[in-house]
């Protein structure tokens, strides 16, 4: 387990001040990198967030973890999970539904990306009910208001893959690796993201913090089938090096 001494990734971001959609791409390739190399390990997060990215230094918010793998579990290649867990403005519709795979993750992480672009959920409401249901019910985020029409098409389309309501059309994590806005010889733009999208990332991250603990969902009854015979897998893993740490070990 890796000491991360440079705190969490929102805050990094609001301390810099400025901020680029080159830093959103190069931030989202590498937690990419490190889901691809879980899910290759048969393994999904299931609450992937800014919240649980920290930094191992200060000064490089690519140099990341991906913590609190508490909702992590292994998966078998065509297995179903069924366990309603998470935080509701990064789950996918299909968790809702009950029914989903390694790719939830992915979903997550076109959410996060678009938190990082807009400063704001793309689905929001007061309580987790609230929210899953936008999820569910309309499920296609909206890139057509402030700061949007700033942002490049490539980021847009970025978003709209990751965050494709389907599942069996949506990229895997690996894929979306090779995305010509998040390749790190790419051809995301170094045009600064507006002052308003890190104010409002600002009272989102206060907000989320207020109710941390409201916003997570337990389990809705026991495991879901298919999950039973793994149990939980307890997993701490970085972008450099990728490493994993079973179930039974710390996770701070």
């Amino acid at each position: 387990m890796e000491l991360c001494e440079g705190g969490d990734l929102v805050q990094r971001i609001l301390d810099k001040g400025n901020y680029t959609e080159r830093d959103a791409a190069a931030i989202i390739r590498s937690v990419l990198q490190v889901v691809a190399y879980a899910h290759d390990m048969g393994v999904v997060h299931r609450d992937i967030k800014p919240d649980n990215i920290l930094l191992k230094v200060e000064s490089d918010v690519t140099s990341l973890q991906l913590a609190d793998w508490g909702f992590g579990t292994f998966v078998t290649p065509g297995e179903q999970l069924h366990r309603l867990c998470g935080t509701s403005y990064y789950m996918p519709p299909e968790m809702i539904d009950g029914k989903y795979d390694e790719r939830a993750d992915v979903w997550s992480c076109g959410v996060m990306l678009y938190v990082l672009l807009a400063g704001q959920p793309p689905f929001y409401a007061v309580c987790d009910d609230a929210v899953m249901r936008k999820v569910k019910n309309d499920g296609i985020p909206n890139l057509t208001c402030n700061p949007w029409p700033f942002i490049s098409d490539d980021a847009k389309e970025a978003v709209m893959r990751m965050m494709t309501y389907d599942p069996a059309h949506r990229p895997s994590a690996r894929e979306m690796l090779n995305h010509p806005w998040i390749r790190e010889d790419g051809v995301a733009y170094d045009n600064v993201i507006q002052p308003e999208v890190l104010q409002r990332l600002r009272g989102f991250a206060a907000m989320t913090e207020f109710r941390r603990h409201a916003s997570l969902v337990s389990a809705c009854g026991g495991g879901g089938e298919g999950e039973g015979h793994h149990g939980e897998a307890c997993l701490c893993v970085s972008a450099r090096p990728a490493r994993v740490a079973r179930a039974g070990t710390s996770c701070r």
